[in-house]
């Protein structure tokens, strides 16, 4: 796959009759990573956010295009997604299901025979 230059396409409900956007939610960068919305209060300004007319799209190829050694690197089978689903609801679960009490390494057990990280929501007695 070859990067080409192409002009930008939005739907017809993307945007107004002058080609800018209508959705103020991809107009808007005054919203932090928590979703609140910060304002001066000496100022107010609104921030856009605008895009070249041209951008460079690169094709990305379809699961059946690749080798089954780089499948097999690139996707992971369903059991193996379930299982990191239920690890993952079970370690959110622990920290409140809020991303700002996630546990970080210094906070995990370290396991003796591997080394590896072992999360405190799976340690018996916890």
């Amino acid at each position: 796959p070859v990067p080409c230059l192409v002009p930008i396409k939005f739907g017809e409900d993307s945007h107004s009759q002058d080609g800018t956007l209508d959705d103020p939610h991809l107009m808007s960068s005054d919203a932090s990573l928590d979703g609140s919305i910060s304002k001066s209060p000496s100022t107010t300004r609104e921030t856009t956010v605008a895009f070249h007319p041209l951008v460079t799209v690169t094709p990305i190829l379809t699961h059946q295009s690749y080798s089954s050694r780089a499948n097999a690197r690139l996707y992971v089978p369903q059991h193996e997604l379930a299982a990191a689903v239920a690890r993952n609801t079970r370690e959110f679960t622990y920290e409140g299901w809020d991303w700002r009490n996630v546990i970080e390494e210094e906070g995990m057990y370290v396991c003796p025979a591997n080394g590896e990280y072992i999360h405190p929501a799976h340690v018996m007695g916890r």
